[in-house]
């Protein structure tokens, strides 16, 4: 992208046609940001009013939304942060990979960025989730640890899905294929929106979390696929390494 901004300079392109490559080439980043954001605004517009309404107690689910608003994200963002930036120091080699058309070596590039990824990232929540009482008495104290504990063991599944989510998300605008994230992300949302609701009328709290799991990995398969489908990318190297 700053290559193509760098050539645009060099042959004397005019600003408004360089503004209007910047747009394009920073739009659909918002896009993709914004539509990030509706997963949290079904959670904070409809949880407690739908969950009072099917027959959960006001002061139970005021409790579980903030441990899981607050403390669970927060502790969460911990492995989140580190694989993400392991992970995404990678993804810009992508660039002149598919500028050279070198296909195999593109396979073996976002490969690498997943088993970098999970390489990371897989011991870190396996570590959280043994010690997550200690953790959390550590970080909040004892009250209401037991409910706590419990809902960050299932929510770090949340951690791992988000953290291959973004990298997924960064590898595909990166390898223009910002139109279809778009898409992904859109859907993404709708499945968050269906599963939200069936779950937190049958799970309460606990269905706040499965809702973000399911549509998580409703996103990772349709970007594999995505990859798949346009650089044919073999991601059964993930599980020989």
């Amino acid at each position: 992208d700053v290559k193509i901004l760098a050539q645009n300079a060099r042959e004397g392109r005019g600003g408004k046609d360089v503004f209007i490559e910047l747009l394009s080439l920073g739009l659909p980043y918002l896009l993709v940001a914004l539509l990030g954001l509706v997963p949290s605004f079904i959670d904070s517009t409809f949880f407690i009013d739908f969950s009072t309404s099917v027959g959960y107690g006001y002061e139970d689910m005021m409790l579980s939304f903030g441990i899981i608003r607050v403390n669970c994200t927060k502790l969460a963002s911990i492995p989140m942060v580190l694989a993400t930036g392991f992970g995404a120091g990678l993804v810009p080699y992508l660039v002149e990979t598919l500028e050279k058309q070198d296909f195999h070596l593109l396979n073996k590039q976002i490969n690498e960025i997943f088993n970098t990824v999970l390489f990371i990232l897989l011991p870190i929540i396996l570590w959280m989730i043994v010690y997550v009482r200690p953790i959390y008495y550590i970080m909040y104290g004892g009250e209401n640890i037991d409910l706590g504990a419990r809902m960050m063991q299932i929510y770090m599944a949340v951690a791992l899905i988000d953290t291959i989510g973004q990298i997924c998300s960064s590898m595909a605008i990166t390898l223009n294929l910002k139109k279809k994230m778009i898409y992904i992300t859109i859907i993404g949302s709708f499945v968050k929106l269906l599963a939200f609701f069936v779950m937190v009328y049958l799970w309460g709290a606990y269905g706040l979390i499965f809702s973000a799991i399911v549509s998580g990995l409703v996103m990772i398969a349709l970007d594999i696929w995505t990859f798949y489908q346009n650089f044919n990318i073999d991601f059964s190297l993930l599980f020989k390494r």
